[in-house]
């Protein structure tokens, strides 16, 4: 330490691999054990805490409790942690053993740390028994407990610990059903819709010929809903909106259907599906679904108009977010924009509204991100602060890579009329006229990805008269392009 250029950091990196150290503890400690006692020492090192039966399940051994007694009796480097029987090595003796049974013990090791697991998952030590057989090359064995303890960390919003453990596996995690999609998952909620998409593949090419695709219905909706197409949501959560179905399935479902039909403007049954999500995922304590749809329900009630709604919905979102230790999650930037946009205070409105803004830069999807820009742009043009304005900018910018942005595209045309910065037809309670039939069978093409070309050969009609029909289409919907008629249609209940 005296010839360390720094005595903090020496301390803090001094381990017990440490050449010095090896040598010292060995010829100190390690050279005087019996043979037996040393083997015993060696083979009980692959675990971070020691009890009797964990002893005697990896060594052999009958008399585990008494023998680790006396060992702290003898040696101060085993360190009981409480009255029961735990102990733990000095991490200094620790990695000296580690160092020593990697070197004496090397062919044994794999089964000493699949011994560890076994005991540690029969005592529902879960985590511990995965990082095991990770560590004795099972990742077969591993990915067969993660079903299980996956669905529980996704569940409490360990994201990050599942997605350390899912890594682990390697190529395994691919190859097998619900640890692929279990990453999905992970990466989806980190804000990476293009991974979480080819973790969808991965598992479908993995799925067994009777696997229910059901379960992966909520990850691949959220991911359309990322990407911008909330008429591919839209028709996938329609497909999954049956009484039935979102009673018997986890909360994740109806909150995903509920979120497409949020997007899509049907407040009704946005509301309908939303209500149950939260019902269902309040009382299976789904902490990310929980949240999510308080956040969809403060969509559904400011795009109704019904603001007092829209406040207390949003401010129940965030609070129960920040009860529940996700009052950072990015999920919760659009509560944060709708709570600012309807503050009765100025200087709660644009702190709401720049929090927002901050928490959507961090992993927010396309769509999620448009609407926080667009609601923050407003709200602070209002409030007579000039950044609003690039923020609208921006959410243009943002919302034209999406094939179908669903309602957003609508709020910011009406913040960018507001505001003056460029005329925006208003939302339109009725038909200006009736479509004729063959609009109608042109606009029902109109929420997919096909070209006007395309669509002019499904129908059998030239390009020219798909144009001419959109043109009227756009008029009598009261929008100025593709995206907006799409939207006013689904408004007028057209599609």
């Amino acid at each position: 330490m005296g010839r360390a250029a720094s005595a903090e950091d020496f301390v803090t990196s001094f381990r017990g691999d440490d050449r010095l150290v090896v040598e010292y503890l060995h010829d100190e400690l390690l050279t005087g054990i019996d043979l037996a006692e040393r083997r015993r020492l060696l083979q009980v090192s692959v675990v971070d805490q020691l009890n009797g039966d964990l002893v005697d399940a990896i060594s052999g051994t009958e008399d585990g409790a008494a023998w680790l007694r006396s060992v702290a009796e003898e040696n101060q480097l085993l360190i009981a942690l409480d009255r029961t029987g735990t102990f733990r090595f000095h991490h200094l003796l620790r990695d000296l053993l580690r160092l020593e049974a990697a070197t004496e013990l090397r062919g044994e090791l794999p089964e000493l740390h699949t011994r560890a697991a076994e005991w540690l998952e029969l005592h529902g030590e879960l985590d511990a028994a995965i990082a095991h057989l990770i560590a004795a090359g099972d990742a077969p064995a591993a990915a067969r407990i993660l079903r299980i303890r996956g669905v529980e960390l996704l569940a409490a919003g360990q994201i990050d610990t599942l997605r350390r453990l899912l890594l682990q596996l390697g190529d395994v995690a691919r190859t097998v059903t619900w640890c692929a999609l279990l990453m999905g998952w992970c990466e989806f909620i980190g804000g990476r819709a293009t991974l979480a998409s080819g973790w969808l593949d991965d598992m479908a090419a993995a799925a067994p010929a009777d696997f229910d695709h059901t379960v992966a219905a909520p990850l691949r909706m959220n991911i359309l809903l990322a990407e911008g197409d909330v008429s591919a949501a839209l028709t996938l959560a329609r497909s999954m909106d049956d009484p039935d179905r979102l009673r018997s399935r986890s909360a994740e479902l109806s909150t995903a259907v509920g979120a497409a039909y949020a997007w899509a403007g049907r407040s009704s049954d946005a509301r309908r599906v939303l209500d149950l999500a939260v019902a269902k995922a309040s009382n299976d304590d789904l902490r990310s679904a929980w949240v999510l749809a308080l956040v969809y329900r403060a969509v559904v009630e400011l795009d109704a108009g019904t603001r007092a709604s829209a406040s207390a919905t949003a401010a129940t979102a965030v609070e129960t977010a920040e009860r529940l230790g996700l009052g950072e999650y990015h999920g919760i930037a659009v509560a944060l924009a709708i709570r600012g946009r309807t503050a009765e205070s100025a200087e709660e409105a644009a702190d709401d509204a720049r929090r927002a803004v901050a928490l959507a830069r961090r992993a927010s999807t396309d769509l999620a991100l448009g609407y926080v820009l667009c609601l923050a742009g407003d709200t602070l043009l209002d409030l007579d602060d000039p950044t609003g304005r690039p923020l609208l900018d921006e959410a243009r910018s943002v919302i034209h890579r999406a094939a179908d942005p669903g309602i957003v595209g609508r709020h910011l045309q009406l913040a960018e009329s507001r505001h003056h910065i460029a005329s925006a037809r208003p939302r339109v309670a009725a038909l200006v006229e009736q479509l004729t039939d063959r609009e109608l069978a042109v606009l029902r093409h109109l929420p997919s990805a096909r070209s006007q070309r395309e669509i002019a050969d499904e129908l059998y009609v030239s390009l020219n008269t798909v144009k001419t029909h959109c043109r009227a289409i756009y008029r009598k919907v009261g929008a100025a392009d593709r995206k907006g008629a799409v939207q006013s249609a689904r408004d007028l209940g057209l599609l």
